[in-house]
């Protein structure tokens, strides 16, 4: 695995963790992981904050990403 997807994998993994705990979006925890994820996509492009939201809503619409997303938590997308 490449350390690019040793950390989609950790980022993901810890998505997972706060879903099951049912904490918050807003909650500090989550948002360091989402801070995470915006400098995992970084490396590749830097999207403005439209951009990031369009990136998530492209997630949910996208059936590969979604199938992707969903193999760790069916809620992974929402």
């Amino acid at each position: 695995m490449s350390d690019v997807e040793q950390l989609a994998y950790e980022i993901n993994k810890a998505l997972v963790v706060v879903i099951q705990k049912n904490i918050s979006p807003a909650a500090p925890e989550v948002q360091d992981i989402i801070q995470k994820h915006y400098n995992w996509v970084k490396r590749c492009w830097t999207p403005n904050r439209e951009n990031y939201i369009g990136l998530s809503q492209l997630y949910g619409e996208h059936n590969d990403f979604k199938s992707y997303y969903e193999k760790y938590h069916p809620k992974m997308v929402e």
